[in-house]
């Protein structure tokens, strides 16, 4: 399924699955606050369509729609794993807590990568991405 979903979405799921996992990494607030299967169901569960662009497009897309995707919202929802076997938000999967944690998370890095997106400068692009993937990416000059 993993596979299929990564094909549908031209070769993006996988890499932005590694890409949300690195930032949870970086992210002392996010804590363990989201297990990888989690970061793979939730992102299985974003449309295809939003999965589009660029890298830069794409992640910030991907961030503004799990930005949007509250505590609320995900309590009410009756979203399951990409398997069907159980739900993702059931309170021995993916607590109340725990995701409301992850959400105030994902809705910093969301505001990161359009900040990046939205410079003019490349100087100031550079360093809002740098915000959020960290320091080690986007050298400012090519090595």
């Amino acid at each position: 399924l993993l596979s299929n979903k990564n094909q549908a979405t031209s070769a993006r799921f996988i890499p932005m699955i590694k890409i949300l996992k690195h930032v949870r990494a970086l992210d002392p607030l996010s804590g363990s606050d989201a297990v990888s299967f989690h970061i793979e169901c939730l992102l299985f569960s974003v449309a295809n369509d939003v999965y589009s662009g660029s890298a830069c497009q794409y992640i910030a897309q991907i961030l503004r729609a799990l930005s949007g995707f509250t505590p609320a919202k995900a309590a009410a929802s009756a979203l399951r794993t990409p398997c069907r076997d159980r739900a993702l938000f059931a309170s021995n999967e993916w607590a109340p807590d725990e995701y409301a944690r992850f959400h105030a998370a994902v809705q910093r890095w969301s505001r990161l990568a359009d900040r990046a997106n939205a410079a003019s400068d490349s100087s100031d692009a550079i360093s809002a991405w740098q915000d959020l993937l960290g320091q080690d990416y986007f050298p400012v000059a090519p090595e």
